[in-house]
């Protein structure tokens, strides 16, 4: 009790943001197989591609790295729905980086519209295993689903067994529910899926841009502190984040 804990929120959406658009770049335009390819000196052609243009998006999270993603998205003239973990007051029902903003209780309705999830939601008991295999399913069978907020959201068996029946033209994840992903888990095989270790925003050592701006934030609150105002990105305990 009497202890104030904040966080660094406001210094990963960018480079989040770049993460998730790059991926789902390569899955559109099937960039792993041209590496496979690169690596085996062969020139074969895939007609086959897809673009981020003009697609439906749902975003989880509408915090900093959600409205970032969204800003991005938006360039690509796409129609892009938050889902807010929360109830959404009248004013933020149009978000300036959304077109539409609703709580969990639309999420099962908008799941089955868009062309693209993207996961960016806390690690709270409310949101673990938000997306199970029922949820996953009424997907587009053609949908991409992209997670770089919690690993938790997605019960990892349950993806597993909707991507091998052939649902989902495949996923981004950067989070699971046990890190490191297990050797054995058969996500490591699937041409469509695009794994990486937790990497998406990277911190110390990873980008000094971040760095810096991790740094910034920690000395405004300090120097609040300090002069007794109110500190900016107060974790509220109660919900977890």
């Amino acid at each position: 009790t009497g202890v104030t804990l904040t966080n660094a929120s406001g210094a990963f959406g960018k480079i989040i943001s770049e993460y998730v658009i790059g991926n789902i770049i390569a899955l559109y335009r099937e960039l792993p197989n041209y590496w496979k390819n690169k690596q085996k000196h062969l020139w074969v052609q895939n007609r086959s591609s897809e673009t981020i243009y003009g697609k439906n998006i749902l975003i989880l999270g509408t915090g900093d790295i959600g409205r970032n993603i969204a800003h991005r998205m938006k360039a690509f003239e796409t129609h892009v729905t938050g889902i807010k973990r929360t109830a959404v007051p009248e004013h933020l029902q149009q978000m300036k980086e959304f077109d539409e903003v609703y709580d969990l209780t639309a999420l099962d309705q908008q799941l089955q519209k868009v062309d693209i999830v993207i996961g960016c939601l806390p690690g709270t008991p409310e949101t673990k295993g938000l997306l199970n295999y029922e949820r996953l399913y009424s997907m587009k069978k053609d949908a991409i689903l992209v997670n770089v907020g919690r690993g938790s959201l997605i019960p990892i068996e349950d993806l597993i067994r909707v991507l091998e029946e052939g649902h989902l033209k495949g996923a981004v994840l950067d989070v699971f529910e046990t890190e490191p992903l297990p050797e054995t888990s058969p996500l490591w095989n699937m041409e469509n899926v695009l794994i990486t270790p937790h990497i998406a925003g990277p911190s110390f050592g990873g980008n000094a841009e971040v760095q810096d701006m991790i740094w910034n934030i920690c000395m405004e609150n300090m120097e609040r502190y300090l002069n007794g105002k109110k500190l900016k990105n107060i974790v509220r305990l109660k919900d977890g984040y």
